[in-house]
């Protein structure tokens, strides 16, 4: 069985992000290697309704479009909203003092029997010693790391980029014809790059409640947006 890796919504928005710092360019380059794992199917991307609650957060639409249609392709599974999950989210909030939302992703990644949960936040990553000593604590193997660290205990492997005409058509259509990995890559070169999205979704997620979350996503479900 593949390894199962959950991924923060702020790393599927890494190639999207400003390329000039050079933080975001390592960890825009850490998410397109572990693209090009996932579709050799050495480990399965284990999202969640968070991180598509999140995605819908996202302020620019054409960014928020292309970040839905990356999680979209890689994901083969998905953690659903649960009162389990959300009575777990609470412990981890308490115990870990990590937000609401950051909370209900590693509770998602949990239950979803993720062994990595990938992020480029620090708020998180600062965290990481003791979400991972209360998942052991519940029975889970969780383990927390930013992409470009989570690189380090898989097998590099050297691929080639190549570039193509832009032109503007459907991701899932980018995805038939190039592959996953490197219709993220063509989309990142033809779109602009900008902002730092670890910053602006906490702006935009970080004072929600875990109920108002809750709350949001079944309003979303309702109207079919996830």
């Amino acid at each position: 069985m593949a390894e199962r890796v959950y991924l923060d919504t702020n790393v599927y928005c890494r190639p999207l992000d400003n390329q000039s710092d050079s933080r975001i360019h390592a960890e825009s380059e850490a998410f397109l290697k572990i693209v090009d794992i996932a579709e050799r199917e050495k480990i399965e991307i284990v999202s969640s309704d968070y991180v598509k609650f999140e995605i819908e957060q996202i302020l620019d639409p054409l960014k928020r479009k292309d970040v839905r249609g990356f999680e979209r392709t890689l994901t083969t599974v998905n953690v659903a909203s649960s009162r389990r999950l959300v009575a777990l989210a609470r412990e981890f909030s308490s115990r870990c003092n990590i937000g609401s939302l950051d909370a209900l992703h590693v509770s998602a990644a949990c239950l979803g029997e993720a062994c990595f949960l990938l992020t480029c936040d620090d708020e998180i990553l600062d965290k990481a010693v003791c979400i991972e000593k209360l998942a052991a604590e519940k029975g889970y193997r969780l383990k927390v790391r930013n992409p470009i660290n989570y690189l380090g205990k898989m097998e590099s492997e050297k691929v080639t980029t190549s570039r193509i005409a832009t032109v503007e058509v459907p991701f899932e259509a980018l995805v038939k014809e190039l592959g996953t990995k490197r219709a993220i890559e063509f989309i990142s070169e033809i779109r602009k790059s900008y902002g730092d999205s670890v910053v602006e979704l906490r702006k935009t997620t970080e004072k929600l409640t875990i109920e108002q979350v809750e709350a949001e996503i079944k309003t979303l479900k309702k109207q079919g947006n996830i």
